[in-house]
């Protein structure tokens, strides 16, 4: 344990406690990110939190940011960045859910504010108690996400989560849990992105909602609700025939189906609601047969539509969803009006650029201030091996496809949040090798060696699943890179 020394603090004078039936002196000092990957070794960790080195620890890092998942950090759906900012820098991954955060929830956790939970399996029933007393605990919490959490079978069952600070909540993915009950009372946005029922006990706090699937009547409860996202449905005449007359505080409506217009057109009309403004995908409409409604028929990959939007820029909304792709070949406009454009496209993830780039500062300074892109896929054309040395830098990069083979790939070791690679090209057999021994979260290897095509999957355990061609062929339990390498090796050879 040497190698994880900590750096001595300042020596206090005071009794050293004994807890768990250990002397705690004797016990290694390790960083605090170290103590997180020894979670399994619950009584050392728990020695270690109320030791007299850790109270200075303790007092220091309390994050008001943490992302958890019972999954590698790799494992969590790299198309979308649900771990940004605060949350990258404070993520956590651990098979012991309960034991985390009972062991830290009173001491670094106390001022936890925003809390995302990723891929957590409550099929046990304890783990569901758990998971419930766990939320219930923390009593400055203000931002909730959870992503790809439930059962492996169904619970007719629901879960109640009570939240009194809760001020947002994203639910997306949510799988095996019938209905989900919300008892929060501040709560004002809501992001609900699943197929779930979700109830809330208090509807009239709520001022923002972006749906992906939902109740109408849920959303008439909602009295002072005052911007409305609708996502992936139409909304259905007979339910909704009456859905302006309940919401009499709503000022903003966003539409992404065409067919759905006219009906909101006419309870405007009906309703009196002179006020109201309704988007259509991504501009305010002025009439039912307003010509901006033909933005329905662009795509954001397509050349015009960003000019198109840059035209009608006052009338375009501060927060546009559900889009997560585009061409560079689409923006080709002034740098500051593309970023403030693509900065509203909160969902905006993967770029594809299928042209040589030609001013290298242009580029890597969109990325740097497009904060949602994870996603780069590089097409055929060849691309200046300035580019490729400078990335790092400017993005943390998830997902990366090349299919043009620069100069020099020693630039892929800095991208350390990468979770899948894709090169179209062969490549040495230690560049290899040394991928899989230095990128920490990489779950897909895609590559060529000689003329043969392989992909390698690497699970949550560490395990190598190797493909040649579309055939698996291998599985590596407990092996390392070196053994896997040799074994590509000596089946090219055959």
């Amino acid at each position: 344990m040497a190698d994880l020394l900590m750096p001595p603090f300042k020596k206090v004078k005071q009794e050293e406690p004994e807890e768990f039936g250990v002397k705690l002196n004797d016990l290694p000092e390790l960083p605090f990110e170290k103590i997180l990957g020894y979670l399994s070794l619950e009584d050392r960790i728990k020695s270690r939190a109320v030791s007299r080195r850790w109270c200075n620890v303790i007092d220091s890092f309390k994050p008001t940011s943490l992302g958890y998942s019972d999954r590698p950090k790799g494992f969590i759906r790299g198309n979308r960045r649900w771990i940004t900012g605060a949350f990258a820098q404070s993520f956590i991954n651990s098979p012991r859910f309960a034991s985390f955060f009972q062991t830290f929830g009173h001491s670094i956790l106390t001022k936890l504010k925003q809390l995302r939970l990723f891929k957590l399996d409550l099929s046990e029933e304890n783990t569901r108690a758990s998971f419930v007393q766990v939320l219930a605990s923390f009593g400055q919490l203000e931002e909730l996400g959870l992503f790809d959490v439930g059962c492996s079978s169904e619970l007719d069952a629901g879960l109640q989560l009570n939240l009194p600070m809760l001020k947002s909540v994203w639910l997306e993915g949510l799988y095996g849990i019938q209905k989900w009950t919300l008892d929060a009372p501040r709560l004002q946005k809501v992001k609900h992105w699943t197929w779930s029922k979700v109830e809330l006990v208090h509807n009239e706090p709520v001022e923002k909602r972006i749906i992906g699937h939902l109740d109408a009547m849920e959303v008439k409860k909602m009295k002072n609700l005052r911007v409305f996202y609708r996502g992936l449905w139409p909304i259905i005449t007979q339910k909704y025939s009456t859905l302006l007359s309940t919401l009499e505080q709503l000022e903003e409506i966003y539409l992404i189906y065409e067919g759905d217009i006219e009906e909101i057109f006419e309870q405007k009309k009906r309703y009196g609601r002179s006020n109201l403004k309704i988007f259509f995908l991504d501009l305010e409409l002025n009439s039912r047969d307003d010509p901006a409604i033909a933005i329905g028929a662009l795509d954001i990959s397509k050349e015009e539509y960003l000019p198109y939007l840059a035209e009608h820029s006052s009338r375009l909304a501060e927060e546009i969803p559900c889009r997560n792709e585009l061409q560079y070949s689409a923006i080709n406009g002034a740098l500051e009006l593309e970023i403030d454009l693509l900065n509203r496209f909160t969902d905006l993830t993967w770029m594809a650029v299928s042209e040589p780039i030609k001013d290298v500062d242009r580029f890597l300074n969109l990325l740097k201030n497009l904060t949602n892109f994870s996603a780069l896929n590089f097409g055929r054309f060849g691309q200046p091996q300035e580019l490729f040395d400078r990335l790092p830098d400017h993005c943390p990069i998830q997902s990366l496809e090349i299919e043009n083979a620069p100069e020099d790939l020693d630039f892929v070791f800095k991208l350390k949040s990468l979770i899948h690679l894709n090169l179209s090209f062969s490549i040495e057999i230690e560049f290899v090798q040394n991928v899989l021994e230095d990128l920490p979260f990489l779950k897909r290897f895609n590559f060529q060696y000689l003329t043969e095509n392989f992909s390698i999957e690497i699970d949550h355990s560490k395990q190598f699943h190797v493909w040649f061609g579309k055939e698996k062929l291998k599985c590596f339990s407990g092996a390392n890179a070196v053994v896997v390498v040799q074994w590509i090796i000596e089946n090219v050879q055959e």
